[in-house]
């Protein structure tokens, strides 16, 4: 499989360029295509040992403030597909404070209601991640 997470300090990852792509497509399709290769490279077995240190390594490059972004501006599969990675990077320790400061958690909330079963198991998952061993930081 493709490292979509390059070991040059300094360079923005794959995954953050196709991030930041989908700020400016418009094609859901696309948009969808994109998120599926980031869901398959954060969930392959293939890559358990990077894939911590590659989280972090987008983290630092703004991956999560883009996400927030297609998140609060999307709806439907786009939206469940961001929120199924921010369920998987929410995993990573490092990532659980910095997804409550940025205010996932509200933005999560009012998901869980949802008539669409499959995105309100999605944002009960991603809550559950980003609270685990964070309770301090979410009561604050």
């Amino acid at each position: 499989m493709e490292n979509l997470f390059p070991t040059a300090e300094g360079q923005p990852s794959k995954v953050q360029k196709m991030l930041e792509k989908l700020q400016i497509l418009d094609n859901e399709v696309e948009q969808n295509q994109s998120l599926d290769r980031i869901l398959n490279y954060l969930t392959s077995a293939d890559n358990e040992e990077t894939v911590e240190e590659a989280i972090e390594t987008a983290a630092e490059g703004g991956m999560l403030d883009d996400l927030y972004s297609i998140l609060t501006n999307t709806k439907g599969e786009t939206q469940s597909k961001v929120i199924q990675i921010l369920a998987e990077l929410a995993k990573v320790e490092a990532l659980r404070v910095p997804c409550v400061n940025l205010g996932f958690v509200p933005i999560l909330l009012p998901i869980l209601e949802s008539e669409d079963i499959a995105i309100a198991t999605q944002a009960c998952r991603t809550l559950g991640n980003i609270c685990f061993e964070n309770g301090e930081q979410i009561y604050k």
